[in-house]
């Protein structure tokens, strides 16, 4: 009798509710409460396609704090420029962790 075999196709995505970022650019600014550090949030932005950038444009998509209500220059950037300001829960929820 021959061996049936699987073949599982690898799929890239964590799961259907994942997002992929698509190139979205994403300014992180204050303090971080889930991540240890930086290079772990910008390592799971990366991952899933969208890209980190220092500052906030007309061209950025979103803003990553913990404290919308901080005042800081790149949320008032943001709130002018009508850019989504997002917290790190928030984000993750966005790309499928919970």
């Amino acid at each position: 009798a021959s061996e049936m075999v699987f073949v599982v196709p690898k799929v890239e995505k964590a799961s259907d509710n994942s997002v992929d970022l698509g190139g979205k650019s994403i300014c992180i600014t204050g303090k971080l409460d889930i991540y240890k550090n930086r290079d772990e949030l910008v390592k799971d932005i990366e991952e899933h396609g969208g890209k980190v950038v220092s500052g906030v444009t007309k061209k950025t998509d979103y803003l990553l704090t913990n404290d919308s209500a901080s005042g800081s220059s790149k949320a008032k950037k943001a709130a002018e420029l009508n850019i989504p300001i997002v917290s790190e829960a928030e984000f993750r929820k966005m790309i499928g962790i919970n």
